[in-house]
């Protein structure tokens, strides 16, 4: 079942790359994820809540839901 306020990693993917105009690469993009992740913390003193977490990979955070 679905939380309602369960937030879509998809979502927040596809607005990113619709509404940046510079090319997004894969890495990049979850990048930019992870720094909204930390400004909606910020905002709004509670974690967003995606479905995964993100993991410590060597070149920086990833989300394993939206890599594979």
């Amino acid at each position: 079942m679905k939380n309602n306020n369960q937030i879509n990693v998809f979502d927040v993917a596809n607005y990113i790359i619709e509404n940046n105009p510079h090319k997004t690469t894969h890495m990049k993009l979850h990048k930019m994820i992870y720094y909204a992740y930390a400004k909606y913390l910020m905002k709004h003193n509670s974690l967003p809540n995606f479905k995964d977490s993100f993991r410590a990979w060597i070149y920086g955070p990833v989300l394993p839901e939206l890599y594979n």
